[in-house]
């Protein structure tokens, strides 16, 4: 049997040898690229959910527990502000049943790192035949720093960043009554879901 080579000029064996050799270098290039895309950015699922969770209507303050990813058991503090929608160009004004809201959020694991968010949305009140409210609260969060030391997490999180797209917001009340008294606690199950980019990986 003749051997395979033997088919072939040898001007034909150094062209396929520069061929084959360019191909190496492109995949090469291509792989260094790759590489550092992947220790600049670390963009991964996220999801954070709790119930039974504390609003106070007075002081638009919030704080209760959840589940969040790659953190466990979470407490999760921060501010909802409602506001009146006065864009006359908003489809939503003059509609006494839909507000405005802006807001930001501090994830806390049990570690004591942090992650920070901060966004805002849409409140859509719901009246029941009782005479008291529901309300869901639609929206969107992004990661970024609210503290102002120039990080949006700590410990574990120091580097992260947000992703191309928003953690979208979905809040639901139980019933309250919508005429506020002192010491009033509204109760809210909520989701923030998701991607966050880790920063660095490995970091």
């Amino acid at each position: 049997m003749k051997r395979a080579d033997s088919y072939f000029s040898v001007s034909t064996i150094f062209e396929e040898l520069d061929v084959k050799k360019s191909v190496c270098l492109m995949c090469a290039t291509l792989l260094a690229l790759f590489s550092t895309s992947l220790c600049s950015a670390q963009v991964v699922p996220f999801l954070s959910a709790g119930s039974g969770n504390e609003y106070n209507p007075l002081t638009a303050e919030f704080a209760g527990d959840g589940i969040t990813t790659y953190m466990g058991k979470t407490l999760n503090l921060g501010l909802a502000v409602p506001f009146e929608i006065t864009d006359p160009n908003d489809p939503d004004f003059g509609n006494p049943l839909v507000q405005g809201w802006t807001g930001k959020a501090t994830i806390i694991a049990a570690n004591g790192d942090t992650i920070e968010l901060a966004g805002g949305g849409r409140i859509f009140l719901q009246p029941l035949p009782s005479g008291l409210f529901t309300a869901t609260w639609n929206g969107d969060f992004a990661v970024q720093d609210i503290d102002g030391d120039g990080k949006a997490g700590t410990g574990r999180f120091s580097n992260v960043k947000a992703a191309a797209e928003p953690l979208a917001v979905t809040a639901i009340n139980d019933p309250f009554n919508i005429v506020v008294s002192p010491g009033d606690i509204w109760y809210y199950d909520f989701t923030i879901a998701g991607e966050i980019d880790l920063g660095k990986a490995g970091n």
